[in-house]
C-alpha cells in the first residue's frame, strides 16, 4: 500500500455508472489485481445499495482493495451529502 487510491465515481439518476481509479501511488500489479476484481462491484446498483454493499478484498492485495473500498464508500457518502 503506497498512499491514497482516489477515485472517480459517475453516477446518474442516482445509479453507479461505473468507477475509475485516479493517479495514484500504488504498486501496480497490486492495483491491477484490485481493479480487475473490484472495480465493477458497484456498477448499476443505486447509491444506497452501493453504500451498503460489503466488497470482499483481494488476496494479495488487502491494503490497496482496502483503500479502494474507503474511497468509494466516502465518495458515495459526499454524493449523498451534496446531491
Amino acid at each position: 500500500y503506497a498512499g491514497p487510491v482516489p477515485v472517480k465515481i459517475y453516477i446518474k439518476k442516482n445509479k453507479v455508472e461505473k468507477i475509475e481509479v485516479l493517479k495514484n501511488q500504488e504498486t501496480p500489479k497490486y492495483l491491477a489485481k484490485v481493479k480487475k476484481a473490484m472495480l465493477n462491484a458497484w456498477d448499476g446498483l443505486t447509491v444506497k445499495e452501493a453504500k451498503a454493499k460489503k466488497v470482499d478484498a483481494v488476496t494479495g492485495a488487502t491494503m490497496s482493495s482496502e483503500a479502494l473500498i474507503e474511497n468509494v464508500q466516502t465518495g458515495l457518502d459526499y454524493y449523498q451529502k451534496n446531491k
